[in-house]
């Protein structure tokens, strides 16, 4: 499974999508990482996480090159793996690599891989550390909408606003319940694996009337399935909190550079 279907286009965003990566499965992740031996060297990604009192130290090459890595390439990380310390380390490159190289990672703790095998060997981390979070930090609300009692707010309200509530609710109740799916709650019952996108082969029943844009129910990563929720359901947030802010609701708190 993928976190993106979207592939950098410079060398600078897949450092930074590498780093983005490991971040989010809660690495402190740091770029340009020095490290200082026979002489001082310049890690592209340096990545660690401690679990119970034991360092884990991940590092990252990113070679967005048009031609195949070298066996030397290989060496020299191999080199800066030890000085510094990692249990694993990753050359991700966008040309694939000489078959010298794949003879220089015999017996050792080097992977090489492109973008899109470096996704998936932490998709499921990422999946569980991120996205479920990421998913009840922003629409926990919403979620809480596709419960079948009415709130105890709807009778304080304007029969205008409570109708066009009533309405937006039953209107988007297959989103509350698709977005349920992927929460910790969710993955907490029993045989509850991740499941593969895209959303709309989930259902041989048709989703055209449930109000769900084609970006939602086709979309082939977790990351960009993501983003297509949020473009969906902002707009509806905002109208949401608009009408909180008329009776003195609760508005739906949401940090913009989370977004």
């Amino acid at each position: 499974m993928l976190i993106t279907k979207s592939s950098p286009d410079t060398w600078q965003e897949l450092e930074s999508e590498v780093a983005s990566v490991l971040s989010q499965c809660g690495f402190d992740t740091r770029r340009k990482y020095l490290v200082e031996g026979r002489g001082t060297t310049e890690l592209d990604v340096y990545a660690e996480e401690v679990i119970d009192g034991r360092k884990n130290i991940i590092v990252c090459e990113c070679k967005h090159w048009s031609s195949r890595v070298p066996q030397a390439v290989v060496h020299s990380f191999r080199t800066v793996m030890q000085e510094v310390g990692a249990n694993t380390g990753y050359i991700i490159s966008t040309g694939g690599f000489q078959s010298g190289a794949y003879q220089a990672i015999e017996r050792t703790n080097v992977h090489l891989v492109d973008w899109e095998e470096f996704q998936e060997v932490f998709h499921k981390t990422w999946y569980h550390q991120y996205l479920i979070k990421e998913i009840v930090y922003r629409y926990d609300r919403l979620i809480g909408f596709s419960e079948p009692f009415a709130p105890r707010w709807l009778d304080d309200i304007s029969e205008e606003d409570a109708e066009w509530f009533v309405g937006f609710r039953n209107q988007n109740m297959l989103l509350w319940s698709l977005l349920m799916s992927f929460t910790p709650w969710h993955h907490t019952l029993p045989n509850r694996s991740i499941r593969d996108l895209p959303i709309r082969s989930w259902s041989k029943e048709s989703y055209d009337d449930n109000n769900l844009p084609d970006n939602v129910l086709d979309s082939l990563a977790h990351r960009d399935l993501l983003d297509a929720i949020e473009s969906h359901c902002s707009p509806a947030i905002n109208k949401i909190n608009e009408m909180f802010s008329k009776y003195d609701l609760p508005t739906i708190q949401r940090d913009e550079t989370r977004l």
